[in-house]
């Protein structure tokens, strides 16, 4: 599945690229964070080619989003975080 991300960044399929980055985050793994990456990098591709406020809003507040949060702990790195934060999932 990574090695069909990568081709589709390269092929700059960015809504592909989130569909498949969203599969390989949630089955975790060391492939996880450069999906996650993959992912802000498409969100940031869309938001920038978008003329609608809203979805380039969108696009790029998730972008955003993406690329302050540390997956591997759930942490996000922000100066108002004094204590690092992880998830525990059920």
């Amino acid at each position: 599945m990574m090695s069909d991300l990568r081709k589709s960044a390269e092929q700059q399929n960015w809504q592909w690229v989130c569909q498949l980055s969203d599969r390989i985050v949630v089955l975790g793994g060391s492939n996880a964070i450069e999906a996650q990456r993959l992912k802000a990098k498409a969100l940031r591709e869309l938001g920038e080619a978008q003329v609608n406020p809203p979805a380039r809003n969108y696009y790029l507040s998730s972008s955003n989003e993406l690329e302050k949060t540390d997956i591997s702990c759930g942490r996000r790195d922000s100066p108002h975080d004094r204590v690092p934060r992880c998830t525990v999932s059920f």
